[in-house]
């Protein structure tokens, strides 16, 4: 049994890097691209309420809603991140 554990732990670094690295990367990746495009957006209505081409209410609801959009990605993330079936050990 001693011989099998260089294999065993080869095994399970390859599916521990399966699991959380590719995927948890490129979720990350959205995550941060979202989360620019909502400051974005958030100066562009800034500068529209600056500019008196929106009032301050339709500003304070359109930065609501977008406050809204940015916090369902990070709540998100800790769901996705459980939904991930635990592939380590199958092969017992």
């Amino acid at each position: 049994m001693p011989e099998l554990i260089p294999s065993i732990r080869q095994l399970y670094q390859e599916q521990v890097k399966q699991v959380t690295g590719d995927n948890r990367e490129s979720k990350i990746a959205e995550l941060k691209r979202h989360l620019s495009q909502l400051r974005d957006e958030e100066a562009r209505l800034g500068r529209l309420l600056i500019m008196n081409k929106i009032s301050e209410e339709t500003y304070d609801r359109l930065r609501l809603n977008g406050r809204k959009n940015c916090a369902n990605p990070r709540s998100t993330w800790p769901r996705w991140n459980q939904k991930q079936k635990p592939i380590l050990m199958t092969w017992m």
